[in-house]
């Protein structure tokens, strides 16, 4: 038996253990909304390549699928169709989006002092991406209401004054969702950028700037083309 010292203070592992709580785990699903800052830190701290092809690609077919809608797709195709067509050119979008838009993001945020991995960079993309793919739900119930009609011209459609109203309601839900999507998108990149809001602010304008320019110079050039098929 081994002696035991009377003078000895006592042993207390659990006091030990109190110093250092567990770290609480935040579900991203739900911590995105309020606390996107923490939420990305513990993606990029643990893996920051997880479901960053798979949620990016999601957001961007609904994406497509709202713009069928303002763009009256269903004029010139069924509704399958319709759907085909988002869910292939929405995937092909968001891989564009994540593996030339994060390098880029990573090339003007350096002049800003941006030290974000492209990895941690995609991963804010993607995770932000979070209260868009809940919207889903509203377009899922909008598509339970109106099927193809969601995707038809104003001048086709058979409104009352109710379904005018819900309509309103869906595009007002759809904005907020949309605002509340780029103040997270924006608190994500600031956190993974090591730098200020201000400054994830700036540096997305600037990528926005230069990235709408060759949208416009294609559009001029497809426009006549588009033409013919009104």
């Amino acid at each position: 038996m081994k002696d035991v010292n009377p003078y000895s203070s006592p042993n207390t592992p659990l006091i030990e253990e109190n110093r250092n709580p567990p770290k609480k785990y935040l579900n991203p699903w739900f911590s995105m909304w309020l606390q996107p800052r923490a939420t990305i830190q513990q993606i990029i701290d643990d893996d920051p390549v997880h479901l960053v092809i798979g949620l990016t690609c999601m957001a961007s077919v609904l994406m497509r699928i709202k713009e069928a809608s303002l763009y009256k797709m269903a004029e010139y195709m069924g509704l399958m169709s319709l759907l085909g067509v988002c869910i292939v050119v929405g995937c092909v979008l968001g891989v564009i989006w994540l593996y030339i838009g994060a390098p880029f993001i990573q090339w003007v945020g350096k002049w800003f002092g941006g030290r974000g991995s492209q990895d941690e960079i995609r991963a804010a993309i993607a995770w932000s991406c979070i209260p868009a793919l809940w919207g889903s739900l509203l377009i899922m119930l909008e598509m339970m209401l109106y099927g193809r009609e969601m995707f038809l011209g104003a001048e086709a459609r058979d409104y009352n004054l109710v379904d005018l109203k819900i309509r309103a309601a869906f595009s007002v839900a759809h904005g907020i969702i949309g605002i509340w999507g780029a103040i997270t998108f924006t608190k994500a990149l600031a956190q993974v950028q090591g730098y200020s809001i201000w400054k994830a602010m700036g540096n997305m304008t600037i990528v926005l700037i230069a990235g709408f320019i060759p949208v416009i110079a294609v559009g001029y050039y497809l426009g006549p083309i588009g033409s013919q098929f009104n």
